[in-house]
């Protein structure tokens, strides 16, 4: 009699199991799909490690993260060509949504860490700029513009576009002053702080400069059904037969260079706060329009 119970523990024990591993078999290509985001990821750790550290213009897994259909201009290949995704070494929270990973890359200096913006949500949001901006007759801004009524320049405008709010501090204080919207290239460092609209991209490279701007100008000259027939602006160079050679790796060199520069500043700027007679003397020029 003691057997019996035993036995029938035993059979429902097995029965159970039978249930329990038909039931995780009926779950495992439910499982499979949500989880295929996270295998596409981990199957492409190995890529990143073998990757990083090496000078090439992308690595596999960013490769695959563009396979996106509908950008401005295709392949998507043209805007890491160019620098267009490439953020500076530090980041800010507020451009923290726009950033899709952190690089390791080699400079001159040694190795740095660069942030790598997401070309799709560039894409998204040059669009949806395109659509405001269309409204609008372009112009240029010189100090005064917007303050100085006895100034020739004197205008009154309906929105400021800036290309590095870093180093046009002047114009978002005359905008915040006349109560006008900002839109600004934003690097992965910039702040929001009195900006009312961001394109996240490389706002300091000359060749990403380019880029934004056609792919802005072709937007808004599709909305208003002009003719745009501006070539796709490249970053390459030209071998002795003539050939076009790309640029092996233009998230290093402009972002490298610019943050050399930048702390060349710095150390200038340190130096006058020691002597206030003191000028200010640097040696390289940043282009950033």
């Amino acid at each position: 009699m003691s057997d019996e119970p035993e036995n029938l523990n035993e059979k429902e024990t097995t029965t159970e199991n039978v249930t329990s591993a038909e039931s995780k078999n009926e779950n495992i290509p439910a499982q499979t799909e949500e989880n295929k985001a996270e295998n596409a990821e981990i199957s492409s750790e190995g890529a990143k490690k073998e990757y990083d550290g090496q000078v090439v213009a992308v690595d596999r897994d960013f490769k695959k993260h563009l396979t996106i259909e509908g950008l401005i201009v295709e392949p998507p290949d043209i805007y890491l060509e160019n620098g267009v995704h490439i953020g500076s070494k530090f980041k800010t929270n507020d451009m923290r949504p726009y950033i899709y990973r952190i690089k390791t890359a080699r400079t001159p200096k040694g190795w740095i860490k660069i942030s790598v913006f997401d070309v799709a949500k560039i894409d998204k949001k040059i669009r949806t700029a395109a659509k405001f901006l269309s409204a609008y007759t372009p112009g240029r801004f010189d100090s005064g513009t917007l303050t100085n009524p006895n100034s020739k320049k004197y205008v009154e405008p309906k929105v400021v576009f800036i290309t590095n709010p870093a180093e046009d501090k002047q114009a978002i204080k005359e905008a915040v002053e006349e109560h006008l919207p900002v839109i600004v290239f934003a690097n992965s460092n910039t702040r929001h702080k009195n900006i009312d609209f961001v394109i996240p991209g490389n706002n300091v490279g000359k060749y990403s400069i380019a880029m934004l701007y056609w792919l802005l100008t072709k937007e808004i000259s599709k909305i208003k059904n002009f003719e745009f027939n501006v070539p796709v602006p490249r970053a390459t160079a030209v071998d002795a037969e003539g050939k076009e050679i790309p640029h092996e790796f233009v998230s290093t060199e402009e972002p490298s260079d610019y943050l050399l520069v930048m702390r060349e500043i710095n150390k200038a700027l340190k130096r006058k706060r020691r002597n206030k007679k003191g000028s200010i003397k640097i040696k390289h020029k940043i282009i950033i329009r």
